[in-house]
């Protein structure tokens, strides 16, 4: 957990802007003498043998590939990666979770089952780490913009359950730095990718007040059916360790979480084309299971129905969405697209959050005076 008590300084981040700079003029200007020399070269009698060796070229190399289907220095996949982060970064800082005190649970009724006295926990698992579950998820959702004009390289945009996230960010060396908007929330957010011939790896830091996730991904191969992230959080003072893992077994997505001694399993079933989910879970040395189906109340909100089988017990559990706070309209009061009440989401222009440039953000500079965007992950 040490990372998690870190202090960083605002110095770098003025560096990690200018390096920024000095990096796009370079690229601007390597780019103008290529085309210099390349000028000089090509005279218009000799454009015709040029394009027939280009053409030969394309034609019988053996090597020649389709384009990467990523975007300028970030590839689709790993756009997809960042999103998932930093959609599980937000969730774990936003979501309004309370503690079980062990003491409590020791006082609780014998007649109440584990599921019910940790209740909380799993819907919050359950709504969080489900879209995991289906197929290109965030694949589907993600828009991608190199920007211009804006202390930022790229924005990745997406939406899940109904929420805008907006990922402002730059990328100098494999070290990550950015903003992460979910609605008007803002988290500040550093990194670091490597990959080398064995392993990718990427690790987020994502600030908000005093709330901090780290989030590290790795995956071995693209043939590797496991990808896993190891999450660390100290969320209002409490500092917790977690592993989940999302694997392919026997054409079945499923999620792993590990925290501490206790321990879920999440699948999703399609029977006679209802969708259902199955939780396995040990809570305190317990073991139970739950059916989980979701529908809709009066206003057209999610509900989530569990119906649970925990030592020779069935009951059954009904519970909403949970609160996060950076969910403008959890209830739907207003409007039909929960948490949005804009037609792009969260943002008119290439400046976070809808409030022009961040610099400009009187909340944003308290930001910046106390953490250093630019800090590279150990």
């Amino acid at each position: 957990m040490d990372k998690l008590n870190r202090r960083i300084n605002p110095e770098a981040l003025e560096a990690s802007k200018h390096r920024t700079m000095t990096a796009v003029m370079d690229k601007i200007q390597e780019r103008e003498r290529r085309s210099s020399v390349l000028r000089r070269l090509v005279t218009p009698a000799l454009v015709p043998a040029f394009i027939l060796i280009f053409a030969l070229v394309i034609v019988f190399s053996p090597g020649a590939t389709t384009p990467d289907d990523g975007h300028g220095d970030i590839s689709a996949y790993e756009s997809e990666r960042l999103a998932e982060i930093s959609y599980l970064s937000a969730s774990f800082i936003g979501a309004d979770l309370t503690v079980s005190d062990p003491l409590f649970r020791f006082l609780n009724d014998t007649d109440t089952t584990q599921f019910e006295t940790n209740d909380e926990t799993i819907n919050f698992y359950f709504d969080t780490l489900r879209v995991f579950l289906d197929e290109d998820a965030f694949a589907q959702s993600i828009a991608f913009t190199e920007l211009e004009d804006s202390e930022f390289d790229y924005l990745i945009t997406f939406d899940i359950n109904g929420i805008p996230h907006e990922f402002y960010l730059v990328i100098i060396d494999g070290e990550i730095s950015g903003q992460l908007v979910v609605n008007a929330a803002v988290f500040l957010v550093t990194g670091s990718y490597e990959e080398t011939d064995t392993e990718t790896t990427i690790e987020i830091d994502a600030v908000r007040g005093d709330d901090h996730v780290i989030i590290r991904y790795s995956r071995e191969s693209d043939e590797d059916l496991e990808t896993k992230y190891e999450v660390q959080t100290r969320i209002n003072g409490i500092e917790t360790e977690r592993n989940i893992k999302l694997s392919i077994e026997d054409d079945e997505a499923k999620v792993d979480i590990e925290e501490g001694d206790n321990s879920y399993q999440l699948k999703k079933e399609t029977e006679d084309g209802v969708i259902e989910y199955k939780l396995e879970y040990t809570l305190n040395g317990v073991s139970g299971q739950a059916r989980i189906t979701e529908t809709t109340d009066a206003f057209g909100q999610p509900l989530y129905s569990y119906q649970v089988q925990e030592n020779g017990k069935e009951v059954e559990v009904t519970r909403g969405r949970p609160n996060y706070d950076y969910d403008d309209n959890p209830g739907n009061n207003d409007d039909d697209n929960p948490g949005n009440n804009d037609d792009n989401p969260g943002n008119s222009d290439d400046n976070p959050g809808n409030s022009g440039n961040p610099s400009n953000n009187p909340s944003q500079q308290s930001y910046d005076q106390e953490y250093d965007l630019s800090k590279n992950i150990a």
